[in-house]
């Protein structure tokens, strides 16, 4: 590639840098609420996949003011991942638990019926049925 302006590749550094801290906030509050309910995993995936196709592409013709930020946000991205599969994971778990006379109890499924095991040791799963 001819070699760039320094506005050319200023712009190129800008705009990269800009992309590579863009997931730092939604980062940050997933960290902070311990949830990722309101991230999309198919986004997500899908994003990071285009970022690391445009990576490699700027790295290809040797457009390194955009690929190394685009690199970065592509590790970035794979974090966002990892970290919805994991807090989702959690979550999940953390819903099939409720809280019942101050103690904090699993939920179970037999019959069609959903209970806790407190439910059962006091007598009251079998008065439900």
């Amino acid at each position: 590639m001819a070699d760039a302006s320094p506005v050319v590749n200023a712009c190129g550094a800008i705009g990269g840098g800009l992309l590579a801290v863009c997931t730092a906030p939604q980062l940050y509050q997933m960290w902070k609420t311990k949830s990722a309910d309101d991230v999309s995993l198919s986004f997500t995936i899908l994003y990071t996949a285009g970022l690391t196709m445009s990576a490699i592409y700027t790295g290809l013709i040797g457009a390194w003011a955009g690929a190394i930020p685009l690199i970065i946000e592509c590790f970035f991205g794979l974090i966002l991942i990892t970290a919805k599969i994991v807090l989702t994971s959690k979550s999940e778990k953390e819903k099939k638990k409720k809280k019942m006379d101050g103690t904090e109890v699993e939920l179970v499924q037999e019959g069609g019926v959903q209970c806790c095991e407190h439910c059962k040791r006091n007598q009251r799963w079998e008065n439900s049925q």
